[in-house]
Parts: structure tokens; sequence; C-alpha cells
């Protein structure tokens, strides 16, 4: 009787220890299951929607053929960022793969143990709609010439629930949506500055000597 009891405490205190590491493992592979449906979920909405980055965006140019601005069409941006999060939204109800369970030698993080021991059910819920931002990045491509680009991050939050622990965290995944060089006129003339500041004349100016 008193070698089950030492028995006993024994493994509490060492479940007890081992528990914010099983949450660890529990909540990383969760995590990667998640992103793995939002991606297949994007390329979803991707396939079926066609996007390009002229869906999106609107360039305006003058009788000789300048850009003159430059503007996203809203209703094609609010009709991808809630198709997207629809979609997502979906995926992540039905997919299995956000239930599983884990060997507890797994869970344990020891190498040795992998795959070992009994199945600790684990399980991922989306606790809120997921949140589809667009963010739009402006970077110097050449002499007069910009690279635009518009960038969709996915938000998913996501509760991990695992017996008698939990945890709240979040997935994030980035995507590409479109981008184009924009190209001005060439100047005559431009100016090169060097950043270094023990550079005594680091400002050097291009063009007709004349």
């Amino acid at each position: 009787m008193a070698c089950l009891l030492i028995i006993t405490v024994v493994c509490v205190l060492i479940a007890v220890q081992l528990r914010p590491l099983m949450l660890d493992s529990a909540v990383k592979q969760l995590q990667n299951a998640a992103n793995r449906i939002v991606n297949r979920a994007v390329l979803t909405v991707f396939d079926k929607q066609k996007l390009t980055y002229d869906t999106l965006m609107r360039l305006s140019t003058d009788t000789e053929g300048r850009i003159t601005s430059l503007r996203a069409d809203p209703l094609s941006v609010n009709t991808l960022k809630a198709s997207v999060a629809l979609e997502v939204q979906e995926q992540l109800q039905s997919a299995k793969e956000l239930t599983m369970n884990i060997p507890l030698g797994t869970l344990c993080g020891v190498t040795m143990l992998s795959g070992m021991g009994p199945d600790i059910p684990c399980r991922a819920i989306s606790s809120s709609i997921p949140q589809v931002q667009l963010q739009y990045h402006f970077d110097g491509a050449g002499i007069n010439q910009t690279l635009h680009s518009i960038i969709m991050t996915v938000s998913v939050p996501l509760s991990v629930t695992m017996p008698l622990q939990d945890r709240d965290t979040e997935v994030k995944c980035s995507f590409l949506v479109g981008e184009t060089v924009l190209v001005g006129q060439v100047p005559d003339n431009y100016t090169n500055v060097i950043s270094d500041p023990e550079v005594a004349d680091d400002i050097f100016n291009y063009g007709d000597a004349g």
C-alpha cells in the first residue's frame, strides 16, 4: 500500500513538472496544423477569384502615359478580405487536423521517448473570426522605379486544450497578393548621396557638364 502511494505521488509530481513542456509541444503541433489549413484556404480563394495586381489596384495616367495616381479598388479589396476570412473559418471548423492524439512520450519533449506511451487528446479551436489585413509596400527598384507590393496577413486566434490545461495562441500567415514596378520618367540628372559620415564630399551630382 505504501509503495503504491509513493508511486502515485511520484507520477503526479512528474506530471506536474512536465505539464508546461507537454502544453508547449501540443501548441506547436496544432499551430503547424492550423498554418497548413490557412494556406489551403487562401490558395482556394486565390484560385477561385483569379487574383491579379490589376484586380485590386487602379492606376491613373496623364495624356503622356505617366502615372498620376494609384488607388485600391474598395469593392475588390473588401471582397477578397471577406472571402478569405469566410474560407479560413469554414476550413478550420471542418478540419480534422485540429483534433489529434499525441503520444505522451512525444509531448514530454524527450527524443528517445517520442511516439511512446498513451495518447493524450489535444484540440485547437478558433476562438473568434479570422482577421484579414492588406498592407501596401513601396520599395525603390531603380532610378524613378518603385516596386509596389500588396501583402495580405491572416491572423487566426486559437484556443488549445488538453486534459487539465489550455492556452490561447495565434497563427499568422502572410501572402504576396500582387506586385508591380511603377516606372516614372528617367531624369536628366540625379544625385547620389553616400551615407558614410566619414566621407567628406558625400554628394555627387551626375548629369550634363555643360
